[in-house]
């Protein structure tokens, strides 16, 4: 249903392939590996793909493929955890700017959502105990009536029907 999921698993030797090829490209990537040593144990160890359960009935059948609401989650906890509070646009450009923070988020340095999932995404992490959010959305809304045709030339228009004029008629009575 989401554009890309990943198991567990997947995601480490994403981690893995993905931080070599980017040491390779560049080697400036090395010192901010070796300063966030302990936020990449604990991005390693840490199992949120039950998060993709939890927030499966949120998200409408219709449309676009939604990103995936772990690597979403992932850089939501980043943003919150590690002192990179701020606006949301500030955080995706860090994202942008910095590979490291895209890759633990499980991104692709090039393939970064925009500003408006993210605060979708917060919607939805809000939500949760509601779960209004998918009903909402689901509902149909009612077709609009074709446009009247044009009056001719000294023709008037159509009177209304008499039972709307007599309940306003009455409730101004009252």
């Amino acid at each position: 249903m989401f554009k890309f999921q990943r198991s567990f698993q997947e995601f480490k030797e994403f981690l893995i392939k993905i931080s070599a090829n980017t040491l390779f490209a560049n080697p400036s990537f090395y010192y901010t590996i070796f300063n966030n040593v302990s936020i990449i144990f604990k991005v390693f160890f840490a199992d949120l793909t039950p998060i993709r359960k939890i927030f499966l009935p949120t998200y409408n059948p219709r449309g676009e493929k939604p990103w995936d609401p772990v690597c979403l989650f992932r850089s939501y906890w980043h943003r919150c955890q590690y002192g990179k509070n701020g606006s949301i646009t500030k955080r995706v450009n860090e994202l942008k700017s910095e590979p490291f923070w895209a890759i633990l988020s499980g991104f692709y340095p090039n393939g970064i959502p925009g500003v408006g999932t993210f605060y979708d995404f917060e919607d939805r992490l809000c939500d949760l105990d509601r779960g209004q959010r998918v009903k909402c959305s689901r509902k149909m809304h009612k077709p609009k009536a074709k446009p009247r045709k044009k009056l001719k030339k000294n023709q008037k228009q159509a009177s209304k029907p008499k039972s709307i004029v007599e309940k306003l008629v009455n409730c101004r009575k009252r």
